[in-house]
């Protein structure tokens, strides 16, 4: 309260926000030799210590798999055009006319932007100089996820929280539960769009119980250790926490009815932005276990509550219809499990946030199979 009363916020918006105010745990990453992290503890990356007889989860193909492939195709494609490279998928005769189309589109904008008086030097970075080199990766990486996308994969481990050891700290939110563990894993390589509920398979999270000396350290498949250089999986990290209070953005899907004035709301976003800050501002708090997220957009609860519910979120018009206007009354009963920010040190070089939220009716029956996985960015 004192935090919001710095801000500037009048008592009657104060009073308005505090019933939402929820704990959470920031978490840092810290990367570590995976040896020196004991068998059961919370960690991030690297090799998970599953329950007896549990294998790694895979995730079967994507129904709309053939969609997935050609846009990660297509993207390569463009990044080749730029720089003047036929793709080694393409032959020929569509790498000439890849390469002729994205000429003609360069000169109408080349022609467009001399319309508006700009210079030439503005005109020559105008279009960035890829390399050889540059398309070598890209291809390889989008070559992966079109072979990916079609066949079962193995999904990315994102980490194990000892919620026993982790209940005992500042912060720790009390919806969660306060024994056993929880464990997530998500296709980190393909990112799989968060408004399609074909997604759901991209994600698994489970809640276990087994004894620590049951747990078995568990190798990482070779599908998904060949792709270590493509930020597919991430490393081995110990975590470091750091209590927090959240509040629930009252510009969300899941904000609660606030009245407040637009004075207010200003001084709420800032507050949200210096206070609690956003997931990447600095390494102490790049990911959160629970509490109410970070939002860097609005629709994050909205999203899941149509998509989990076999709604395609990304089509505008969805959010119209009834059953949708339904479900998004409920957009509020969505929580944070965690969520996952920007952390090159440990190999995660997305420039958003990948939120695994849940309702809070399925976390109190330990309903973890209905999570849901929304990835944003600014």
């Amino acid at each position: 309260m004192a935090s919001l009363a710095e801000a500037g916020l009048s008592s009657a918006a104060i009073r308005q926000l505090l019933p939402s105010a929820c704990p959470a745990l920031l978490l840092a990453a810290e990367p570590a030799d995976e040896a020196t992290i004991p068998i059961g503890a919370t960690k991030i990356g690297g090799r998970p210590d599953l329950p007896p007889g549990m294998a790694w989860p895979e995730r079967p193909p994507y129904d709309d798999g053939g969609a997935l492939a050609r846009e990660a195709l297509d993207h390569a494609a463009r990044f080749h055009a730029d720089a003047g490279i036929v793709p080694p998928w393409m032959d020929a005769e569509q790498g000439a006319a890849l390469l002729a189309a994205n000429a003609q589109q360069k000169a109408d904008t080349l022609a467009f932007m001399k319309t508006l008086d700009v210079d030439g030097a503005d005109l020559d970075a105008a279009f960035f100089g890829f390399t050889a080199k540059d398309c070598a990766v890209v291809a390889r990486e989008a070559l992966a996820k079109s072979a990916a996308a079609a066949t079962h994969f193995p999904l990315a481990f994102l980490a194990q929280f000892d919620l026993a050891a982790l209940a005992l700290e500042e912060g720790f939110d009390p919806a969660l539960p306060r024994t056993g563990r929880l464990y997530l894993f998500y296709d980190l390589l393909l990112l799989p769009p968060s408004y399609a509920p074909s997604s759901r398979i991209g994600l698994h999270v489970l809640h276990d119980a087994s004894a620590t000396e049951a747990l078995v350290r568990t190798d990482i498949p070779a599908a998904l250790a060949a792709l270590t250089d493509l930020n597919a999986m991430l490393m081995p990290a110990r975590v470091r926490t750091s209590p927090a209070v959240t509040i629930a953005a009252p510009y969300g899907t899941a904000a609660p009815p606030f009245a407040l004035s637009d004075e207010d709301l200003s001084m709420v976003q800032d507050w949200l932005s210096n206070v609690a800050g956003w997931p990447g501002d600095g390494a102490a708090g790049a990911h959160q276990l629970g509490g109410w997220p970070r939002e860097i957009q609005s629709s994050m609860a909205g999203t899941a509550a149509l998509a989990a519910n076999g709604i395609d979120a990304g089509m505008s018009d969805a959010w119209k219809s009834p059953e949708a206007r339904r479900l998004l009354e409920d957009a509020a009963a969505w929580r944070l499990l965690f969520q996952l920010g920007p952390d090159e040190p440990i190999g995660n070089g997305l420039p958003g946030a990948l939120n695994i939220l849940v309702r809070a009716e399925d976390l109190a029956a330990g309903r973890f199979d209905r999570a849901w996985a929304v990835y944003e960015q600014s």
